[in-house]
């Protein structure tokens, strides 16, 4: 019995590799003579080769940095509160300007990936020009949290000029539709939740903020978790008829579309709306999604301005299709101002 050579080995025959082996072989193989015409037929490319070491990305990481936004780094795999092993270091990309509260410093991320293939209509791809990494990333924009400065290890990489446009034209809400990824099919589409590992690191690195948050509302028994939520387009089609609407009874009305996604709990989108005539900025639920853990039962939203000294918060509301939930009154803030939205959950049953 003959041992034919693999059809992987006639692909690399047929591109150029001399091999006396496989050219004394053929002529007395009959079914190597087959595949080989198949193969001949198929006109495969070339295979691609491997580039040079020195030819691949190589990243400067540095440790002594101040995070900006821009910045992408390293989680750390400890936190330097002994009591929070994170144990798995994520990417993460650095959305805000750091800020100080309660004497500690915190920035707004978002964890990347290099599965730009399962990419969603809430996450943003980034192309191999967006970074100084050269490599192509998935922004997991419904995953954003706010994490503190020194849970960040090591800066390896930055957005490029386009990338810098890209996010914030993200954050501004009108960024290119080719750049997000397909929408979710529903609860059964693999892509709904994120790998375990990453949804722990979130979770643990997010929860230092919603622990401020709770010494800060200490009068209730529950503990307070927040997400900062994205903003994703402006006015819906539901939104424009009530524009119209508005306009015809001579009332002022506009409006920007908001939602945030949270493995394990479900899915908030709503848009913001400001009543000219009494002063009145509402957050309008338009779809209400929920899972295993649910939104509620008690649920906030506070909103940040340029204007404002502090965020302003709404009242306790449960989530429901179509509510009206005032933000603010009689403060003169309208949603084009609106720089920040979060969402505050109790994590009480």
């Amino acid at each position: 019995m003959m041992n034919c050579p693999l059809p992987i080995d006639w692909i690399e025959y047929l591109e150029g590799a001399v091999s006396d082996e496989f050219t004394t072989h053929l002529p007395k193989c009959r079914p190597c003579q087959l595949l080989v015409e198949e193969l001949r037929r198929e006109k495969r490319p070339r295979l691609s080769r491997a580039p040079f070491v020195e030819s691949w990305p190589r990243w400067t990481e540095t440790r002594d940095a101040a995070p900006a936004f821009g910045d992408i780094w390293w989680t750390s795999s400890e936190s330097p509160e002994a009591q929070i092993s994170i144990g798995f270091r994520i990417v993460v990309l650095v959305v805000s300007d750091v800020w100080q509260e309660h004497g500690r410093l915190w920035c707004e991320v978002v964890p990347l990936s290099t599965n730009v293939e399962d990419a969603t209509s809430l996450d943003v791809v980034l192309l191999r020009r967006d970074t100084d990494t050269e490599v192509p990333w998935t922004v997991l924009l419904r995953n954003q949290m706010i994490a503190e400065v020194r849970d960040l290890d090591t800066r390896f990489g930055r957005l490029t000029d386009p990338g810098q446009a890209l996010i914030r034209d993200v954050v501004a809400g009108h960024a290119p539709h080719d750049r997000f990824g397909s929408p979710i099919d529903g609860p059964d589409d693999p892509r709904a939740s994120i790998p375990q590992e990453l949804h722990r690191a979130v979770r643990l690195l997010g929860q230092k903020y919603a622990r401020l948050l709770d010494d800060q509302t200490s009068t209730r028994s529950a503990r307070i978790l927040a997400f900062p939520m994205q903003r994703t387009s402006f006015g819906s089609g539901k939104a424009a008829a009530q524009l119209s609407l508005a306009a015809s009874t001579a009332v002022e009305q506009t409006a920007r579309q908001w939602a945030i996604e949270l493995p394990e709990r479900g899915r908030l989108r709503g848009r913001i709306e400001h009543r000219y005539m009494e002063d009145v900025l509402l957050f309008v639920v338009e779809e209400v999604i929920e899972e295993q853990l649910g939104l509620g039962p008690i649920a906030w939203i506070a909103a940040w301005s340029d204007r404002l000294k502090a965020p302003v918060t709404s009242q306790p509301f449960h989530p429901t299709v179509d509510r009206e939930i005032v933000i603010s009154k009689d403060m003169e803030i309208f949603p084009q101002e609106v720089s920040r939205l979060e969402l505050r959950l109790s994590d009480e049953a």
